[in-house]
């Protein structure tokens, strides 16, 4: 598309909102790519460096954790990471250990799973994650993150009580909304 076409020639850009939609993979010399490393894989690196706020939307659109977490990873300064209707994937989404993070909102598809991991992140102010499962490797770096003033978090009731024995004292505003366990009784 033009669009796709003149991404390399914004030198000023800090802030990509992506939609994605529908399932079309294409072929390149390093094999099948999805369409978000077809979009972002347009950006130079001194555009990915300069990026601040990212914010993904995908529409029955493919995309491996793995793969965002490779990309985020070349994203040195960014400060939002927005996520919405995430599709299911088998592996971890690994936030990287940005430095200059304030924001992360993760909302899942209806009704699919994840698994995510969380490193200390000390700048982050705004936590939002939408029905995480299967996250509580990370919970203990919640105590490190000494600027986090607001979370919510849509989790089974044994995960808000493991996440609870984790928030930092600073916290000024906490939305916890109680999912249905998975683990049938």
């Amino acid at each position: 598309t033009p669009i796709l076409q003149l991404i390399p020639h914004m030198s000023s850009l800090t802030a990509l909102k992506l939609r994605l939609s529908a399932n079309v993979e294409s072929e390149n010399d390093r094999g099948i790519h999805t369409k978000l490393s077809k979009w972002v894989g347009m950006l130079k690196p001194s555009q990915l460096n300069q990026l601040q706020h990212l914010w993904l939307r995908f529409n029955n659109c493919d995309v491996d954790n793995d793969e965002i977490s490779e990309w985020l990873k070349q994203m040195p300064h960014l400060q939002s990471l927005l996520t919405d209707k995430l599709p299911p994937s088998e592996s971890t989404l690994c936030i990287p250990p940005l430095t200059e993070l304030c924001q992360i909102y993760i909302r899942l598809h209806m009704g699919n799973t994840m698994r995510m991991y969380l490193p200390v992140l000390p700048a982050l102010r705004r936590l939002h994650l939408y029905d995480p499962e299967n996250t509580s490797a990370w919970f203990p770096n919640l105590s490190g993150m000494t600027a986090l003033e607001s979370l919510t978090c849509h989790q089974t009731q044994s995960g808000l009580m493991e996440m609870s024995h984790f928030l930092p004292p600073q916290l000024e505003k906490i939305d916890f909304r109680q999912l249905r366990s998975h683990e049938s009784n």
